[in-house]
């Protein structure tokens, strides 16, 4: 299933070879497509609008009747999976798929009393319960962590703030699959930092990634078989791999028509093929 900015949502079942044009979806810019980890043939759509569709047939036809998802929703930019849990991520809250409900719910607790953005967000494939989001705010910018759903919320930009080089925003971060301890994040102008304790610190990892003064980080995916291999996609200058956990970086990207990379995905069926939006 492929969305696109305006021209509507995709479908193929012969790997990419042919597509056809999905029908009930209203002419929107998508942000982002998610299966249900539970039920392959669920999938739904984010737009730019604030919008989440839903789909029961892979991707055929679609449905903007999803329970939870209000007229003062702005901007779901990210709908991000792990082990059987779905979240929608839009500017300024998180929301979650309830299964039982059929609904989404939402999250409000992650910063309470401050008017703040969210970035990114990735979920831990080992236990869905552990979310950690990418966040700005007025003079502050950094990660927080829930362990339990999102009932609670704390800050881990400990490490982060204190960087020298502390000037952008995290708009990439990734869980490691094999370990929800292992985390990396993609700065905005500064590079990437990684921590191996849960946020509890972090350090910089940018061996190999050029001065980052122009660099804006749109995503970072995880090898799901081998966690020391990790690609990092940007905007400008393409994308770098590490197959080192992080302790340098190279560019990955012979070939590619473009060097802005806004997303990657490994391919579920083969964990050697890469994805790549521009």
């Amino acid at each position: 299933v492929a969305g696109t900015s305006g021209d509507g949502i995709f479908w193929s079942e012969d790997g990419g070879d042919t597509w056809s044009t999905a029908t009930g979806f209203i002419g929107e810019q998508i942000s982002d497509l998610a299966e249900d980890p539970s039920d392959p043939t669920t999938v739904f759509a984010a737009t730019e609008r604030g919008n989440v569709y839903r789909s029961a047939d892979g991707g055929q036809s679609w449905s903007s009747d999803v329970p939870g998802i209000s007229d003062d929703t702005e901007y779901v930019s990210k709908l991000v999976t792990g082990g059987d849990a779905i979240y929608a991520i839009a500017r300024e809250r998180i929301l979650k798929w309830n299964r039982d409900a059929g609904r989404f719910g939402d999250l409000r607790g992650w910063m309470p009393g401050i008017n703040g953005n969210i970035q990114s967000a990735t979920v831990s494939h080992t236990d869905s319960n552990i979310v950690y989001i990418g966040f700005t705010t007025p003079g502050l910018d950094g990660v927080m962590k829930t362990t339990d759903g999102g009932v609670s919320w704390t800050n881990v930009s400990e490490g982060l703030a204190e960087s020298d080089s502390w000037q952008g925003n995290p708009a990439a971060i990734a869980a490691d699959p094999n370990d929800p301890n292992i985390v990396y994040v993609g700065m905005s102008q500064v590079g990437v930092f990684k921590t191996i304790n849960g946020g509890e610190s972090w350090e910089p990892a940018t061996e190999g990634i050029p001065p980052a003064h122009y660099l804006d980080f749109f995503d970072i995916v995880i090898h799901p078989n081998d966690s020391d291999t990790v690609f990092a996609g940007a905007w400008g200058e393409g994308i770098f791999r590490t197959t080192n956990a992080g302790r340098n970086w190279e560019r990955w990207d012979k070939g590619l028509l473009g060097e802005v990379v806004i997303t990657l995905a490994m391919d579920p069926l083969n964990s050697k093929t890469v994805h790549v939006g521009t």
